[in-house]
């Protein structure tokens, strides 16, 4: 169970465990959940659809062209009641 967002400007970000779990190529490691947060908090206060752009970006950076699969993204944000 979750919080949707109710107030205007929250914003709800889904995700697969592609993202997390995407390996970087040096080391194996995994992009992570820190990883994630630090792209989402870089990109607070943006449309839903530069911040998928901008995590997007992120892990693309960590795997440095490598390739990767499974990876979706769903952003929703609530806006002011008409």
């Amino acid at each position: 169970m979750f919080d949707a967002p109710d107030d205007p400007g929250d914003l709800l970000l889904a995700y697969t465990d592609g993202v997390t779990e995407a390996r970087g190529p040096r080391d194996a490691a995994m992009f992570g959940e820190a990883r994630l947060r630090a792209a989402v908090a870089a990109a607070a206060g943006q449309p839903p659809a530069v911040l998928i752009d901008r995590v997007l970006r992120a892990v693309d950076d960590w795997l440095d062209g490598q390739a990767h699969d499974d990876v979706a993204m769903l952003a929703v944000c609530a806006s002011v009641p008409a």
